[in-house]
């Protein structure tokens, strides 16, 4: 049986006559949702404003890096930092909200794409009571609210869902058939996030565990696949090493523990690994934002996508996608920071096999005549009403927070800086976007993913933020009230004596009174501003 044979087994029945919406208007309602989100927030995330520094780095002839003078690699993704320099190009001396317009174009665009190309990997959104196994992926894609909110707010999730939903698109058609095309998907998540390479392998494996065409031919594509990623790919990592030193860029080496992890990290994975399933479908921070009471329905949406592997009568597509989400998820619960904007690649893969469970089931059902058609339907909903509900909850704290912490506060706090500090001043801190960017001053970040000094300093004094920041001495702190205490306790005396206390941006009143029901957000609601001397 061929490939697509295999899928219109569940993926979409093929007594099903309904007519197949076009592409353009799937891809139109996708971007226009996102464009809604991104109107309606506002958001711009923190990291976006590191990357973007060095983007205008490179338009401004300084060469791609954070600090000019210094070739420091803050980045993890080559794609979104190309993209972030054609943006600032494009608007040269306009403010930096329309720099972040223009770089959410072409991301809304690449994840309205991705949704095309995930309906069609399940055989096309129609017209019909009978599409739900296309139609629940398809408005899960819409709502999940890290894939929406990273997708807008300047990071590379939507160009990473695009690679990999057009790798999964691939996967139906056929790998040896299209191995130029899964070839082209794989280079272009390399140059978007590097650890995509754990994604690629999980990919290579689920095609040769179930074929359709034989393993020979499957062999030949994924051969075939890998030679022109390694192609296009290879160029950034020569240029990269020759010109940071390193090809691995500093964002991971300074997120990496100095003491051993990996063994004891791997043992606790089964105990682990069912809170990644849920936070695949829950808003970022979802520990801290507010949202734990959700995690049992989360969990089981997850747990059923990434276990659906083990289903032998899951659809080819939905067995292969399931497996990739299993491992992924496997990854990133061993890694020792899995950020929010890690999780969308996983959960994407989960869609394939909750939209074939609800397509058996209703397949199942209506095979002996249970007249059941509604109960499925309800049962559709659930996973829709309880996304909505998130994205809607995420929405509203993302706007606030964009007006109130990150506006209303970091921006103030950078600008101050720039009118008050020296230009060879260095600040230490946590968070060096918002700060750093309207600043334009030496960033000393903890853990170090735009300084070097700090992970030398790490290895040197010692591998926490109180041993870093005496060592290097710098002549500013930026600190959380949480990390003053933490500075005071593991090294009395040092700020006292050092430092004096020159500014305090409070906005945790303004915040609590629109978010009463976020108080975890106000951990970056009041920042200490010290400078160096008696």
């Amino acid at each position: 049986m061929t490939a697509q044979g295999v899928l219109t087994t569940d993926a979409q029945p093929e007594r099903d006559s309904g007519a197949k919406i076009p592409d353009l208007v799937v891809f139109s309602v996708a971007f226009l949702w996102l464009v809604a989100y991104a109107l309606y927030t506002g958001d711009g995330w923190e990291d976006f404003f590191i990357s973007i520094r060095h983007s205008v780095n490179l338009v401004e002839g300084n060469g791609l890096t954070y600090q000019p003078g210094q070739r420091i690699q803050g980045f993890s993704s080559p794609l979104n930092v190309f993209v972030g320099a054609a943006a600032v190009a494009v608007t040269r001396g306009m403010p930096i909200d329309v720099t972040l317009w223009a770089w959410r174009m072409p991301s809304l665009a690449a994840f309205s794409i991705g949704l095309v190309f995930l309906t069609n990997a399940l055989g096309g959104l129609r017209l019909s009571s009978r599409g739900l196994s296309v139609l629940i992926p398809a408005a899960l894609y819409l709502l999940e609210s890290k894939s929406v909110a990273f997708s807008s707010n300047g990071m590379e999730t939507g160009f990473l869902l695009f690679f990999l939903a057009g790798a999964l698109w691939v996967m139906a058609a056929g790998v040896g058939r299209h191995p130029w095309r899964m070839g082209v998907c794989w280079a272009g998540l390399l140059l978007t996030r590097p650890d995509s390479i754990v994604a690629i392998v999980l990919m290579a494996v689920s095609c040769l565990l179930w074929t359709a065409e034989g393993r020979r031919s499957e062999s030949r594509g994924l051969a075939g696949a890998f030679g022109l990623a390694a192609l296009v790919y290879l160029p950034w990592v020569l240029w990269a090493w020759s010109y940071y030193g390193s090809p691995v860029p500093l964002t991971i080496l300074a997120k990496q523990p100095l003491t051993p992890w990996l063994l004891r990290r791997f043992l606790m994975l089964p105990a682990n690994l069912p809170a990644t399933w849920a936070d695949l479908f829950l808003p970022p921070y979802a520990g801290s934002g507010g949202w734990e009471g959700f995690r049992p329905v989360a969990l089981l949406l997850g747990a059923i996508g990434a276990l659906s592997f083990l289903w032998t009568r899951g659809t080819l597509l939905c067995r292969r996608a399931s497996l990739i989400a299993f491992g992924a998820t496997c990854f990133l619960t061993v890694i020792p920071r899995a950020m929010p904007w890690y999780l969308p690649g996983a959960f994407l893969f989960t869609l394939p096999a909750l939209g074939s469970v609800l397509g058996r089931l209703q397949n199942e059902l209506d095979a002996r005549r249970l007249g059941a058609g509604r109960l499925v339907l309800l049962l559709s909903l659930a996973p829709l009403l309880f996304s909505g509900w998130l994205l809607i909850d995420y929405a509203q704290l993302a706007r606030s927070s964009m007006r109130v912490l990150e506006d209303g506060n970091r921006r103030v706090l950078g600008t101050w800086l720039a009118r008050n500090a020296q230009p060879g001043d260095r600040v230490f801190l946590e968070c060096p976007g918002f700060i750093g960017y309207y600043s334009g001053l030496t960033m000393l970040d903890y853990p170090g993913i735009v300084s070097p000094e700090v992970v030398q300093a790490r290895r040197r004094a010692g591998d926490n933020p109180a041993a870093a920041a005496a060592a290097l001495s710098p002549e500013w702190l930026v600190l959380r009230p949480v990390e003053l205490e933490y500075l005071e306790a593991a090294n009395p005396g040092w700020l006292i004596n050092g430092y004096r206390l020159v500014q305090t941006f409070d906005a945790s009143p303004a915040f609590r009174a629109l978010e009463p029901l976020h108080p975890e957000a106000l951990f970056g609601a009041t920042f200490l501003v010290f400078r160096r001397g008696a």
